[in-house]
């Protein structure tokens, strides 16, 4: 196992390598390919369609093992994620994008739209991303009722410092850019890997745009001679050294406060400094775990693939990739570790492809219209899924000794005062008022634990309602459930007290628009539907 973990890390490096050092290369074909990602990367509107694909196999498994695989391989065999976006970029710090996604995964398929909208230039940062929620989130989630939209104010979210750090990142972006102009030309594995393949008529949306080819193709052999070179290289690299110390040094303050970033810059430099004492040591290491899994197909026969089409104007107007692994546990055993484990063999492949159209042209991003009913904010949820995993608050309720008029009829009612508020049982208030202009229903969904508060709708009776209390102190349970007025969240507080919801009278006078009094002289609550709500 500790082999595979090993293995699985050398493959996304390779990954992560292959990609970063794409246009690294001292060829004529590798030149134009970098100019092509530098030049891409100055694009300031433009539209992107793309597709990812997955697909997974194996054979050789022990028969449990086979069918945890094909549980999986039901869901994600197969899978595949489409996303349509428009995007506008005034500056590394300033951007607007709208997207449009559809995922499809074991048989089953979920739509969302995402809009993004981010200035950090200012002393405020505006970092907002709004998500257009799937609709089987909102079935499910009893939050999300009657919502259309979460909302994600990152700009509230982020400190000066985390400002700064954004600001950092596109620094440091500009310094790789820098860094990878000079290395490409140092950089010569000894083969080649990129080819020039000739032009070809690219369709996209906005019509046929010919374009020039170039190629990668990589077999097992090859992309480890690539990692294995790379990685000596890079090491060899004073330059490398330093931008990987910035990089280092970033990441750490992505994680730690400004006041341990002095410490942490002390910590850097003597991990560099060892680094480049061990540096011997720690490469003729790696040399031999590469010498170890040479035989060991990683790279399964179809290879790694990457094509990009760039356009008369020098841009990447469409790329495409397929990448194809093999991960043989049975040959990883092999190397000797004692605690490998598992047998068979595991296929993965993984396609995807891009268009790039509408480049530079005049487009409009609208960001959706939000209001309290369509939208939820991303804080307060969070704020209130934490309150809800505290434990359920307990407070003593003491009966309710007012006398209560409704409409001016004495009514006698199992009330309590809790925390110096009138709470009443929710289903007495709602039948004593039933027949009246600000008459409500109470529906409760079980599954979802829900109670919905109907307008204008005569009250239903379920049974119990108006049963008198015994006069007893009794234990009230803050109440956990959601609470909905016509469909719409209400931000209620309410206990439960021997299975029954009690709310705060003025509250719900509050959501009704019901007039509420009370008498200081005769001790006496009024509850008068002919009057308006007043605050006291």
């Amino acid at each position: 196992m500790k082999n595979m973990k090993k293995t699985m890390v050398l493959i996304a490096v390779g990954i992560m390598l292959i990609g970063m050092l794409t246009g690294c290369n001292v060829t004529t074909e590798g030149k134009a390919l970098y100019d092509a990602f530098e030049k891409t990367q100055t694009i300031k509107s433009s539209q992107n369609d793309m597709e990812f694909s997955l697909k997974l196999d194996a054979t050789g498994l022990s028969e449990q093992a086979q069918l945890s695989f094909e549980q999986m391989k039901a869901v994600l065999n197969g899978a595949k994620l489409s996303m349509s976006m428009k995007q506008i970029v005034n500056s590394n710090m300033e951007s607007k994008a709208e997207a449009s996604t559809s995922m499809s995964m074991g048989g089953m398929s979920m739509n969302m739209s995402v809009w993004v909208d981010m200035d950090l230039n200012n002393s405020e940062p505006r970092f907002i991303e709004i998500v257009k929620l799937p609709a089987v989130m909102a079935a499910t989630d009893p939050t999300m009722a009657g919502k259309e939209y979460l909302v994600m104010n990152l700009g509230e979210m982020m400190k000066s410092t985390e400002a700064d750090i954004m600001k950092f990142t596109a620094d440091l972006q500009e310094k790789a850019n820098v860094f990878l102009a000079a290395y490409m030309k140092l950089y010569d594995p000894g083969f080649k890997y990129i080819t020039d393949a000739g032009t070809k008529s690219i369709a996209t949306p906005e019509g046929t745009v010919k374009a020039h080819l170039y190629q990668i193709k990589l077999d097992d052999k090859s992309v480890k001679k690539l990692i294995r070179y790379t990685v000596n290289n890079l090491a060899e690299n004073k330059d490398a050294m330093d931008f990987a110390t910035e990089y280092i040094n970033f990441m750490q303050k992505l994680t730690e406060s400004v006041a341990s970033s002095t410490s942490s810059n002390s910590d850097l430099d003597k991990f560099m400094s060892e680094f480049e004492t061990k540096k011997p040591e720690l490469l003729a290491e790696f040399n031999r775990y590469m010498d170890k899994i040479e035989d060991i197909k990683l790279i399964g026969d179809k290879g790694i693939n990457f094509e990009y089409a760039i356009d008369e104007n020098g841009f990447i107007v469409s790329q495409s990739g397929s990448m194809d692994f093999v991960i043989d546990m049975a040959k990883l055993k092999s190397m000797g570790t004692d605690n490998a484990e598992g047998s068979g063999v595991y296929y993965v492949t993984i396609d995807f492809s891009m268009l790039t159209y509408n480049i530079n042209k005049e487009m409009t991003i609208d960001m959706p219209e939000l209001t309290p009913e369509n939208s939820i904010d991303y804080n307060e949820m969070i704020k209130a899924a934490a309150e809800a995993a505290v434990p359920a608050k307990e407070l003593k309720a003491m009966p309710t000794a007012s006398k209560v008029l409704v409409n001016g009829k004495a009514i006698s009612f199992d009330a309590y005062t809790i925390e110096g508020n009138n709470y009443f049982k929710l289903r007495d208030l709602a039948m004593s008022l039933s027949g009246t202009q600000k008459q409500f229903d109470v529906s409760w969904n079980e599954e979802k634990k829900i109670i919905n508060l109907i307008s204008d709708k005569a009250y239903t009776v379920v049974g119990g309602e108006m049963s008198p209390g015994d006069g007893n102190e009794k234990t009230a349970v803050m109440n956990v459930s959601v609470i909905l007025k016509d469909g719409l969240e209400l931000p209620l507080n309410a206990y439960t007290i021997n299975g029954n919801n009690y709310f705060k009278l003025r509250d719900i006078g509050q959501a009704f628009n019901i007039g509420i009094t009370w008498d200081e002289a005769t001790g006496t609550i009024g509850i008068d539907t002919e009057a308006d709500y007043i605050e006291p």
